[in-house]
């Protein structure tokens, strides 16, 4: 996992959330809507050492909002839960909205999106990434992230389903998109061209 690429993250989010694993003395670093386990870094006793790790200068500290707690309830941390993710399906689309891009995870009938800047930190490592379903106790969803065996992240899903006015953009793209499948003439041979057009 990429240090410089969650320290962006909570930049970007001037949020910053170190949460403490009373039991094994492990730690983890977030901004409240992802977590990542921190390793092979010295331990942080308070949130002004990590906004020194991230170059904040002290005159901008002021702008992030900061905690340190004990790791939060409901949530299950051990290693082995969900490993397999069998249920859980990468789409191969991705969606942007509004200058965001995320990813497309289909559970079952249900589809999240996760925004991409919280993949980030693996970009490195994605071949050995697995995904799952992290159960919380109040039966949210939550997209855990293995690498190996290790529990090494967890994300919240950005809730784009809520929004109408994106609901109703998609559909209408929906509609466009067979509209124009069943009305443009596809030429013999050419099922399996490049999908962009050119000019010869």
């Amino acid at each position: 996992m990429k240090f410089n690429k969650l320290a962006a993250i909570c930049k970007s989010q001037k949020r910053v959330h170190i949460y403490n694993d009373p039991e094994s003395g492990a730690q983890w670093l977030g901004d409240a809507c992802s977590m990542y386990l921190l390793e092979g870094m010295p331990r942080i006793a308070c949130t002004d050492e990590i906004l020194r790790l991230f170059d904040v200068p002290e005159s901008n500290r002021y702008d992030y909002f900061c905690k340190h707690e004990d790791l939060p309830s409901g949530i299950d941390f051990a290693n082995e839960t969900g490993v397999s993710g069998k249920d859980l399906k990468e789409e191969s689309a991705t969606i942007g909205w509004l200058g965001k891009s995320y990813r497309l995870f289909k559970d079952g009938a249900e589809l999240y999106y996760i925004n991409e800047i919280y993949l980030a930190p693996f970009a490195e490592d994605y071949n050995y990434v697995k995904f799952h379903r992290r159960e919380m106790k109040g039966g949210g969803f939550l997209l855990g992230i293995n690498v190996g065996l290790e529990l090494q992240a967890l994300i919240c899903p950005s809730f784009l389903h809520r929004q109408e006015t994106f609901v109703e953009t998609i559909g209408e793209i929906s509609k466009a998109l067979f509209y124009m499948q069943g009305n443009f003439i596809i030429l013999t041979g050419t099922e399996d061209a490049p999908v962009e057009q050119t000019l010869e």
